[in-house]
């Protein structure tokens, strides 16, 4: 699976994550623009659960995207 299939499944549900996960996906994977499988969760609001997952993972929590964005910035975005 490719870096970019992995971070758009992943960031999708709580089920599909963990599937990915017991399959060895790449949790660490970047998209073209720098964004992480935690950039993408945080951007889609798929809530608590998802992120847990992903940090219990090792994801990094502050990894900058390519406009030097960390996931944090994204979740404001969804709940406004």
């Amino acid at each position: 699976m490719t870096e970019t299939k992995t971070c758009n499944k992943c960031g999708e549900t709580k089920a599909t994550s963990d599937g990915l996960v017991a399959r060895g996906a790449d949790m660490h994977a970047r998209i073209v623009d720098g964004r992480t499988v935690l950039h993408l969760a945080a951007d889609r609001d798929n809530g608590v659960k998802v992120i847990k997952l992903l940090l219990r993972q090792g994801v990094e929590l502050n990894a900058r995207d390519d406009e030097e964005l960390t996931p944090l910035f994204y979740a404001p975005r969804v709940r406004s």
